[in-house]
C-alpha cells in the first residue's frame, strides 16, 4: 500500500452382591496410600501453577544509535524488565546509569507482544577512542530471574549523522540531506511519513536503506524514490526476506525525494529507524 505524498449388564443375586461388597471394600492401607497419591498430585499441580519468573527480554533501544565520546539518554524497551538490577556491557570504555523503569505505553492498538510493554531509561556514556567507531555496543539486562541476551547499540558512522526534523511528511516539506547522509529518526505517530530530499551532481549508482526492525525496532518499513516532479521510479517494502527495505538504482544529475513510511500504518516510541543514503560504492 502506497499513499499521494502530495497528498483470529449383568444381574446379580443378594448373595453374590454381599461377596462383591466385601470382596471390594478397601482396607485401611489401600485408603492411606490413595490420600498419600492425591496429596503428591496437588503438590504437583501447585508447582506447575507457581511458574518462575521469567529473564527480561530486550526488543529495542530509542534512539538505534550513539555517538563516540558521548552521553546519551536511552529508552530500552522489551519485556520482564520492571526489576532490573542492572544495565551492562561487556564492551571496554562505556559506563551505564539506571535512571528510571517502569511500564511503557502502548501506541494506538499495537500488542505489546511485539513491540514491549516495559522500560528502562538509562544513560550511557562511550569512549571517544578510534576503536569505538563504527562498533556495536552489547548491552545486556540483569534481574533476579536472570539475564537478558544481548542487543547491540549501534555506535558511530561512516557518514554524517543527521536527526530527522518534523513536520517532514510531504513533498512541500521534505527535509533536504546531503549526499551521502545517515539519517537517524523516528515514525512517530500512527499514519506519519517522512521525506526526505537531496541531490544527486552527476549520473551515479545509489543505494538507499533502512535499518529498522533488524535491530528491534517495531517499523516494518516501506521505501518509496520519487523524481522531483513526484513520480514515483523505484520502492522496496521487504528486502531479501528481511522487513527492512533497500533500494538500489542507478540515477542522473537531478533532485530526488525518498519517503519512509510503516506498512501497516503504525508509529510511536518503539518505531525508531536509520536510514542510509549513499553511492553504492561507499
Amino acid at each position: 500500500m502506497f499513499r499521494s505524498f502530495l497528498w483470529g449388564s449383568r444381574s446379580a443375586t443378594p448373595e453374590s452382591g454381599i461377596a462383591e461388597r466385601h470382596l471390594h471394600k478397601p482396607s485401611q492401607r489401600g485408603k492411606s496410600l490413595t490420600v498419600a497419591l492425591l496429596l503428591a498430585f496437588c503438590a504437583t499441580t501447585r508447582g506447575d501453577e507457581e511458574k518462575k519468573p521469567e529473564p527480561p527480554q530486550i526488543a529495542v533501544c530509542v534512539p538505534l544509535a550513539v555517538a563516540p565520546g558521548t552521553a546519551t539518554k536511552i529508552i530500552l524497551r522489551g519485556w520482564h524488565l520492571d526489576t532490573a538490577t542492572e544495565v551492562r556491557s561487556s564492551q571496554t570504555g562505556v559506563t551505564i546509569k539506571v535512571l528510571s523503569k517502569g511500564a511503557a505505553a502502548i501506541p494506538g492498538k499495537q500488542d505489546a507482544k511485539n513491540i514491549g510493554d516495559q522500560q528502562i531509561e538509562f544513560e550511557i556514556t562511550t569512549a571517544a577512542s578510534e576503536a569505538a567507531q563504527q562498533k556495536p555496543i552489547p548491552l545486556t539486562v540483569v534481574t533476579p530471574a536472570g539475564e537478558s541476551e544481548p542487543h547491540s547499540l549501534l555506535c558511530g558512522a561512516k557518514f554524517s549523522v543527521v536527526a530527522d526534523n518534523e513536520p517532514n511528511d510531504g513533498f512541500r516539506n521534505a527535509q533536504k540531506i546531503e549526499f551521502p547522509q545517515i539519517v537517524d529518526g523516528q515514525i512517530h505517530a500512527d499514519g506519519n511519513v517522512d521525506v526526505f530530499t537531496f541531490e544527486v551532481d552527476k549520473p551515479t549508482a545509489v543505494t538507499i536503506e533502512l535499518k529498522a526492525r533488524s535491530l528491534g525496532s517495531g517499523l516494518d518499513g516501506i521505501l518509496s524514490l520519487y523524481d522531483e516532479r513526484g513520480s514515483i521510479i523505484a520502492n522496496n517494502d521487504d528486502h531479501e526476506n528481511s522487513a527492512d527495505s533497500k533500494i538500489e538504482i542507478s540515477l542522473t544529475k537531478g533532485r530526488y525525494l525518498v519517503a519512509l513510511q510503516d506498512a501497516h500504518d503504525h508509529g510511536g516510541t518503539a518505531h525508531p529507524y536509520r536510514l542510509i543514503v549513499r553511492g553504492s560504492g561507499d
